[in-house]
């Protein structure tokens, strides 16, 4: 897959991705609204964490490791011993997350306690509850992500895009049909849900040839050669979630409702990495292993992702924390969530966004270490920047309450990004250092005006239309305000030559007319 391909495929899944996230919103709307922001909905946040914490390290050891050592099987063109791993691969993930399930099951009442102590026994009693029926999804979302791998090995992307439909749609279903039911409903609509991320993905497997038939072979050269370099970053993931807890623990120390509201930020600050870089690493992943020996390359590549991620990030960021209030309001402000949620919420959010950037950058790296089959260093970036950021949140909560969580996760994020840098150029040499940070400069100017365009854009229409209030009016606002400010930095960025451009004026079937060019950065220029 050529270069352009790539970027025009991830342009494909994002726009997929963007539809999927509004749904996404949609449906913590719902639970907002139905459910508020108490101690209720942090019994469920914690129950919906359980197979999120504790699974998510086997989903993201499976992400990671398996499409390397899997592109190196299909190179090989052997389709027998393809399908043969494929089967061995998920016979074991089968097995395993099975006995994991019940062990979770079981010690769901412990496993709560750990997560949240700080919560009420009653509160703690009814996650625990919520748990026992939400931990089965774990095999299905397990599942899901492996498949998602094999089908973007192959260079189908749709399938893997789409798998995030299903759940919300089911779940959205659940709240709006069934609250009146209580949590439990809400519980296994999560269930159905994440049972239909794995279908959705099953036709396009067929397609592809491949029928499941059970095989065990732990003798198997190729699934050592996973389990080698899935060790790291299973310690390395762990100590991710184990930040996650740590979080989590802060938080239900503080007022009720604390929890729901860091999670009710997340989803919004994640927005981005979720639409625009998820959706990027995912396409470039693949095409990296395969340029893992051409250095050259690679590094083409990569340095081309990390630009066009900043030129999405920056702006988005800014956004965030101009618009925090109004941003919460629309979303989440009705029924029992109330203006004191709002602010907690929007407080939250002004925290997450400022790591937006380091997380985008730490996404792309880890991969990039990935491709090269090096599983080492983002495990000890990783487990050091944990231990700070734990070691900053718990100085930075005592001071600032819950919007210490999110600073202290931002500055740890930024942080981690940075020693990626510096331990890529040490590996690779030239990493076209002087071209990303040249481009990064002229993003935060671009950026920079644009927060000062949307924030008086945003006063004016308040004062002028008195454009708040409402879900309508919010809308509106927001949407004037965010869109004057897009067309202020599409301005900018285009008067300043930022070559990405050309990606998505290409997708688009744009023709400029030949009078107008685009500034180039000369390829020569890029220096280490």
């Amino acid at each position: 897959m050529s270069k352009q391909k790539v970027f025009v495929a991830a342009i494909w899944i994002t726009a997929i991705s963007a539809v999927s996230k509004i749904l996404g919103l949609v449906r913590e709307s719902c639970l907002a609204a139905y459910y508020g922001a108490n101690s209720a909905t942090d019994a469920f946040k914690v129950a919906y964490s359980l197979p999120d914490v504790f699974f998510f390290i086997i989903s993201a050891a499976i992400a990671q490791t398996f499409i390397p050592v899997y592109s190196g099987i299909l190179a090989e063109g052997n389709a027998l011993k393809t399908k043969k791993f494929l089967n061995n691969l998920y016979t074991i993930i089968i097995i395993l997350s099975g006995a994991l399930i019940l062990m979770g099951s079981l010690l769901s009442p412990w496993l709560v306690r750990l997560i949240a102590p700080g919560l009420s026994e009653a509160t703690l009693a009814t996650a625990a509850k919520l748990a026992v029926i939400i931990i089965p999804a774990a095999l299905f979302q397990v599942l899901s992500n492996l498949t998602a791998g094999v089908l973007q090995s192959h260079n189908r992307f749709i399938a893997p895009a789409l798998m995030w439909y299903p759940y919300n749609m089911m779940v959205i279903a659940g709240m709006v049909l069934l609250h009146q039911k209580g949590l439990e409903i809400l519980a296994v609509a999560n269930v159905v849900g994440f049972a239909g991320m794995l279908a959705i993905q099953i036709p396009s497997m067929i397609r592809e040839g491949f029928t499941y038939r059970p095989v065990i072979d732990l003798k198997d050269e190729n699934i050592k050669k996973m389990w080698i370099m899935v060790i790291p970053v299973i310690v390395g993931t762990s100590f991710n979630q184990l930040y996650v807890i740590i979080n989590r623990v802060l938080a239900s120390g503080l007022n009720p409702g604390s929890i729901s509201a860091l999670d009710y930020a997340s989803r919004i600050s994640s927005l981005v990495y979720s639409i625009f870089i998820l959706s990027l690493a995912t396409v470039i992943y693949p095409a990296l292993s395969r340029l893992s020996e051409d250095h050259g390359e690679f590094m083409r590549l990569l340095g081309r992702a990390l630009r066009i991620a900043l030129m999405a990030v920056l702006p988005m960021a800014a956004m965030f924390i101009v618009l925090r209030i109004p941003i919460v309001e629309l979303l989440y402000q009705r029924g029992r969530f109330d203006a004191q949620d709002t602010l907690i919420t929007s407080t939250v959010l002004a925290g997450l966004a400022l790591g937006m950037c380091g997380i985008a950058f730490c996404e792309l790296l880890n991969r990039a270490f990935y491709a090269l089959k090096d599983t080492r260093t983002p495990m000890i970036n990783g487990i050091c920047v944990i231990i700070m950021n734990i070691i900053m949140n718990i100085i930075l909560v005592h001071y600032m309450g819950i919007l210490g969580i999110a600073l202290g996760s931002s500055i740890a994020a930024t942080f981690s990004a940075v020693m990626l840098l510096l331990r890529l150029r040490k590996k690779m040499g030239n990493i076209q250092g002087k071209w990303i940070t040249n481009g990064f400069i002229k993003l935060l100017i671009a950026s920079g005006f644009t927060a000062i365009t949307v924030f008086w854009t945003e006063k004016l229409l308040v004062h002028t239309l008195h454009l708040t209030g409402s879900t309508l009016k919010l809308g509106v606002n927001i949407t004037l305000a965010s869109g004057t400010g897009a067309i202020i930095y599409l301005g900018i960025i285009f008067f300043l030559g930022m070559e990405e451009l050309d990606d998505a004026i290409a997708f688009i079937g744009t023709r400029l007319p030949k009078t107008i060019k685009f500034r180039r950065i000369s390829t020569q220029t890029r220096g280490a």
